[in-house]
C-alpha cells in the first residue's frame, strides 16, 4: 500500500506539482503533518522536549526502554524513530522555495495556520529563509495574518 500522505510531503519539498497532483488525486491528506517518534530524555536526539502526547500508545513503552541509559541507544529500533517536526506539505513547500507547490496547495484548500511542533507556520518558514514571494502569496492569496506571533 502507498503512503500517499508521506509523499505529497516528498513532493512538495522537492518541488515536484505533478508528483504533488498525483498524491492529492489519489487521496493524501493535503494538511497531513510528519511528527517526531520519540520520547523525553533519549540519548539519540539528546532532546529533553515531551513529545510523549503524539507517539502511538503501543510504541511508547518500547521507545522508552530503548532511549534508557547512556550505551542502550544502540538498542533502539531505528525504524520507529524518524526525525520530523509535523511539517505539512505547505511548509515544505514554503521552506524550500517552491511558489507554484504553495500556489496549489492554497487553491486545494489546505489550512495556512497550522504550526509544527516547534509552534511554527509556513509563513515562518518562508519568511526565514527570504522567500518573500511566497510570504506575499501565504498573506494575500492565502490569508495568513502578518502579524502571527511565535507560538508553542
Amino acid at each position: 500500500m502507498e503512503d500517499w500522505n508521506k509523499k505529497l510531503t516528498t513532493a512538495a519539498e522537492d518541488g515536484d506539482i505533478e508528483a504533488l497532483k498525483l498524491c492529492l488525486q489519489n487521496g493524501a491528506d493535503i494538511d497531513n503533518q510528519d511528527f517526531i517518534f520519540i520520547t523525553q530524555h533519549c540519548p539519540v536526539y539528546q532532546t529533553s522536549f515531551d513529545v510523549s502526547c503524539i507517539i502511538p500508545e503501543i510504541w511508547r513503552d518500547s521507545i522508552n526502554e530503548g532511549c534508557r541509559g547512556e550505551d542502550t541507544w544502540r538498542s533502539v529500533d531505528s525504524s520507529l524513530i524518524e526525525d520530523r517536526y509535523g511539517e505539512t506539505a505547505l511548509m515544505k513547500a514554503a521552506d524550500g522555495g517552491h511558489l507554484e507547490i504553495c500556489r496549489l496547495l492554497i487553491d486545494r484548500g489546505c489550512k495556512i495556520d497550522i504550526t509544527d511542533s516547534d509552534g511554527y507556520t509556513a509563513l515562518h518558514y518562508a519568511a526565514r529563509e527570504g522567500h518573500l514571494q511566497i510570504t506575499r502569496c501565504l498573506v494575500e492569496q492565502g490569508g495568513a495574518s502578518p502579524w502571527l506571533q511565535y507560538i508553542r
